[in-house]
């Protein structure tokens, strides 16, 4: 089995020589209490040793993007019952793809987990300004003209049926699958959220926990930026993927289908452990949002953990702009799933 990232890994450990040595020049004495190699692993997600099988491209439904990769650990119990990690790749909901978190779903089938990474519908004609998260439209677009075609409510249709696909495909492999947790960073972390909330009590495999990094918690149009009736009529209509009227907008009902499909407001007592990070310089998805969550969170009692990244972007929160924190949330994501899945 190829093993990926050795480059990066190498980097980084120079990287954390130099560091360290910095560190102790400063310091009397620097004593490092976790296991270095393995966190250093973590920081470049390197594979581990184990060994898995992948079967690419598996069908999920009719359309060209409907496929996943399935990663069984060769060494999966099949006597007992198992739990998925079904990971959804971010992309500013208008870009992206699962090869994008290929080597993250490595990592993880290489440490055991049983493992899902779905391709999923996107935006056709939206374009988000990564440098201070604004939305664009493509000129001479209206959402009216993809209506159904290209939406958050068809995204949540297309996890919802790779849902009933990885049952259905692990069952065909001898794996009972009894629950799942799903994980996703920037759009697919709210789509990691929007999904396990909304279907806390339907999902065809029964949520576990979910793992979300730098999402958005809200589709409301004001967190998007759009203010002026007719852009918000044209953002309601894009994510809900149909015809929005100029009634509903001023009356308030698109809104709360909104609501319906934005993690902080499907918040209740019956959702499940959550850990989420963000960075405190996000300027794409401003770390309010998980700050709102949060709050929702606690005040629901829901379980949940929180990492705030000091001092990271949207991008440098995953490439080692808070080593600590980022070795503390894989930490944690074991932990959960020694718990809960």
């Amino acid at each position: 089995m190829k093993k990926k990232g050795k480059q990066l890994l190498s980097l980084l450990l120079a990287l954390a020589i130099v560091l360290c040595t910095a560190v102790g020049a400063s310091a009397k004495t620097v004593e490092y209490e976790g296991d270095l190699l393995e966190d250093l692993a973590i920081i470049g997600m390197q594979p581990a040793d184990g060994e898995y099988k992948m079967y690419q491209d598996l069908s999920y439904g009719k359309k060209a993007v409907n496929k996943y990769d399935l990663y069984i650990p060769t060494d999966i119990d099949k006597s007992k019952a198992q739990s998925v990690i079904l990971i959804i790749h971010g992309g500013g909901f208008n870009s992206g793809s699962k090869e994008d978190e290929s080597y993250r779903a490595e990592y993880l089938a290489t440490r055991g987990y049983l493992v899902a990474n779905m391709d999923i519908t996107i935006f056709q004609h939206i374009s988000f300004n990564s440098l201070n998260g604004t939305v664009d439209w493509d000129d001479g677009y209206d959402p009216v003209e993809t209506a159904n075609k290209d939406s958050m409510v068809q995204m949540d249709k297309d996890i919802y049926n790779c849902v009933r696909y990885i049952k259905y495909h692990c069952r065909k492999k001898g794996i009972k699958v009894t629950g799942m947790a799903t994980f996703g960073s920037s759009a697919g972390g709210a789509l990691s959220l929007m999904y396990s909330y909304r279907h806390v009590k339907d999902s065809p495999i029964p949520i576990k926990c979910v793992y979300a990094f730098k999402a958005p918690t809200s589709f409301h149009a004001e967190d998007w930026g759009f203010t002026e009736e007719e852009d918000v009529r044209r953002w309601d209509s894009a994510v809900l993927g149909r015809i929005v009227s100029k009634k509903e907008v001023r009356n308030g009902t698109a809104d709360k289908e909104i609501a319906a499909l934005s993690p902080v407001d499907l918040v209740s007592s019956k959702q499940k452990p959550t850990l989420f990070a963000h960075g405190s310089w996000d300027l794409v998805v401003p770390v309010e949002q998980s700050l709102r969550l949060k709050t929702r969170l606690d005040k629901k009692g829901v379980m949940n953990d929180f990492l705030y990244f000091k001092y990271c972007t949207h991008i440098t929160s995953e490439i080692g702009g808070d080593p600590e924190k980022w070795v503390e949330y894989w930490h944690l994501f074991d932990h959960y799933a020694d718990l809960y899945l």
